[in-house]
């Protein structure tokens, strides 16, 4: 599951009425902290706030407790709790870039490893050139048809294990 997601697990029995319990310690990475519960479904939502520019996932186990006429059962449900992932650009932004030059900006990320980028960059008055959106690397040459310096934005989303990061802007 990605962070801020819910967990919603589902306990369930053949046995009838049965009653259920379940609990969670307190984890470093985690900011939620130990929880419990007494119903079948394990619906809370569980946020990862891990740091570092190498991020991995985090697992969160719970022990599940099945109680029916006198027996118990017990047993252990891992939820493995995926960080989003946070762009950031590669040896950082040049504050601006000559008009009618090729310029590049390599993004990386908290969770670089299997990070995989979109870019947009919306339409500026005075700029011409280039694409306005794609994926990874921003290699561009723009003109800038104004005697003013004309500041642009790109932004970018990084998506990881199939986790949506927020989008970041970097703006030149």
């Amino acid at each position: 599951m990605c962070s801020g997601s819910q967990v919603g697990y589902e306990i369930k029995t053949n046995v009838q009425n049965a009653t259920f319990s379940w609990k969670r310690e307190a984890l470093a990475g985690i900011e939620e902290p130990e929880s419990t519960g007494t119903s079948n479904v394990i619906n809370e939502v569980l946020t990862y706030v891990g740091t570092g520019n190498d991020q991995k996932p985090q697992d969160a186990v719970y022990e599940v407790t099945v109680t029916s006429v006198g027996c118990v059962t017990t047993q252990n449900v891992t939820v493995k709790v995926k960080p989003l992932p946070r762009v950031f650009v590669y040896g950082g932004v040049r504050e601006s870039f000559c008009s009618g030059k090729s310029f590049e900006i390599r993004p990386s990320s908290s969770v670089h490893a299997t990070t995989q980028y979109e870019w947009k960059m919306p339409a500026v008055e005075h700029i011409e050139g280039g694409e306005r959106n794609g994926s990874g690397d921003v290699r561009l040459t723009l003109t800038n048809t104004s005697t003013e310096k004309v500041p642009v934005s790109f932004f970018y989303t990084g998506t990881a294990d199939g986790c949506v990061g927020s989008t970041w802007e970097c703006k030149s």
